[in-house]
């Protein structure tokens, strides 16, 4: 990162927290982009929800980018599972190319012009590319095959308009959150050692399990989502953080921009929304 980028980086910073709106970043594995959160997709990423119900995003890009690219993977392995066996034949894969995404579908060519990196069958070829550890490292990858590759799914920055506060803080004791106390009367009943997991674990039991908790907090109590620490955070326990927003918040969560799409769907302006994306694998993070 230059100077120049760093600088812009703490403006935009001290920008945000003066507005009182969070900056955020999510990972889809879906090639078609939209332009606004639908609750009805909550949990078709990951699917784990693990720190509550809702839309998951992180404060680091690199999180959301991580998730994108790791989401994208398994969601071809899917697709290809689905329409042809493991051991179908180049000749059989590209038969059937129009199945996939236009995005998975450029990968697939890539790699088919890279030789199937020289696997016997396409499947393998597929796996080996899309592995969370060794990845294309160590083979003859050209750069059209690693940018088709890193170009599966969709990135979006967000702008969530919400004070960081507002938030239960998953990781804190709720007496140390004064937004929370004021706003949910039943925390003052918890142990001085609770914290926010304990109280939204209670409202779980309270509504009737993790959804009506989420709704339950936004609509009864004003709180519209979690923060949590994230996976390079939580074993220092403070650090960068992940956000679960609530359903009920779509209308404040804004999109400020899109990243990771294809130059064969948007020309040039592809490649320049691509960012320089760091190799870091959280414990948990946007979904």
């Amino acid at each position: 990162m230059s100077e120049l980028q760093a600088l812009r980086k703490i403006s935009d910073s001290a920008g945000d927290a003066v507005r009182n709106v969070i900056r955020a970043f999510h990972g889809s594995p879906r090639s078609e982009h939209f332009d606004r959160f639908d609750p009805q997709y909550i949990g078709t990423g990951e699917g784990a929800q693990m720190y509550g119900y809702g839309h998951y995003a992180s404060s680091r890009q690199p999180v959301g980018d991580w998730y994108r690219r790791n989401l994208s993977y398994g969601k071809l392995r899917d697709d290809f599972r689905s329409n042809l066996s493991d051991d179908a034949d180049p000749d059989e894969v590209m038969s059937v190319i129009d199945s996939f995404d236009p995005r998975q579908q450029q990968f697939i060519r890539e790699l088919a012009n890279d030789d199937w990196l020289g696997f016997d069958y396409p499947s393998q070829a597929i796996s080996q590319a899309l592995g969370r550890r060794s990845g294309l490292a160590g083979y003859d990858a050209s750069d059209e095959l690693q940018l088709a590759r890193d170009q599966l799914g969709t990135g979006y920055e967000l702008e969530i308009d919400y004070p960081e506060e507002s938030l239960l803080d998953w990781d804190a004791l709720v007496q140390d959150q004064p937004v929370i106390m004021h706003r949910v009367p039943s925390a003052s009943s918890l142990d001085s050692d609770a914290t926010g997991y304990h109280l939204y674990d209670y409202m779980k039991l309270w509504h009737g399990g993790p959804r009506a908790a989420s709704e339950g907090l936004l609509k009864e109590h004003g709180v519209p989502g979690i923060r949590y620490l994230d996976g390079m955070s939580r074993g220092v326990g403070e650090g960068t953080r992940n956000y679960v927003m609530f359903p009920g918040t779509e209308d404040r969560i804004r999109i400020l921009r899109k990243y990771g799409l294809a130059p064969a769907t948007l020309g040039a302006e592809g490649l320049l929304n691509q960012q320089p994306e760091e190799s870091m694998a959280p414990a948990s993070g946007p979904r």
